[in-house]
């Protein structure tokens, strides 16, 4: 699209309607309403920002399709001069149709919440591990039973977490775990100063290749059973 002063749209290009239904004709003007209520002020912040300050930049809103269900615009648009003398500077700008990834992204965060819900309230302590043994997910019991914080164990190695000892005592149940195997055993730990029994299970994670990517940790306090 080639806009002008006021919002007008002064060019469309004809892939507009493929994306969004309505003809041409039907897109002049400033067309405000076409634009989703929640994302009215921000889209029209942007382009005013843009005006002002110029340059280029990139606003990711909902327009309505003719059809009357909303789809995710990501537009990049950059001020330009105008293309006629003595005239106001014009925006350029060009969309594409994102509602896939959009609703993708959606559908991972949605997933995440509610991994995080089942987890954090699961009596036991639960972990992701990639394939160079560092810890990438640990539920709220790891953090709130260990006393850890998110910075000593997200992003560290399972050598790194423990000790040498510790690492050398579970080193076989990790290379199970990291060859595609599901394994089951029993520690002993001396936290302060008080001996704890636990069962933990390492459970590959394995890509839709058939790949070991990584593998979850499960870890139950089984001291009182002891």
């Amino acid at each position: 699209m080639r806009i002008g002063d006021n919002a007008e749209r002064l060019d469309t290009s004809l892939s507009a309607k493929e994306i969004l239904g309505w003809e041409i004709d039907e897109l002049r003007g400033p067309r405000s309403d076409l634009v989703h209520p929640d994302d009215v002020q921000a889209a029209a912040q942007t382009m005013e920002d843009l005006s002002a300050a110029g340059g280029m930049t990139t606003v990711t809103y909902r327009v309505l399709h003719k059809s009357g269900n909303y789809v995710w615009i990501e537009a990049h648009a950059r001020l330009v001069p105008s293309t006629e003398s003595n005239g106001q500077p014009e925006i350029f700008c060009t969309g594409r149709d994102v509602t896939h990834r959009i609703e993708a992204e959606r559908a991972i965060a949605e997933s995440q919440r509610h991994l995080r819900a089942i987890t954090d309230n699961l009596p036991a302590f639960v972990l992701h591990v990639d394939t160079n043994e560092r810890y990438t997910f640990a539920n709220e019991p790891t953090y709130r039973i260990m006393g850890f914080d998110s910075t000593a164990i997200i992003g560290k190695s399972i050598r790194e977490v423990g000790c040498d000892t510790i690492y050398a005592e579970i080193k076989p149940q990790i290379d199970l775990a990291k060859r595609g195997e599901t394994v089951s055993f029993e520690i002993e730990r001396d936290f302060q100063g008080q001996l704890y029994y636990y069962q933990s299970t390492y459970v590959p994670e394995i890509d839709a290749d058939g790949k070991v990517v990584g593998f979850y940790v499960m870890s139950s306090d089984i001291s009182q059973l002891k």
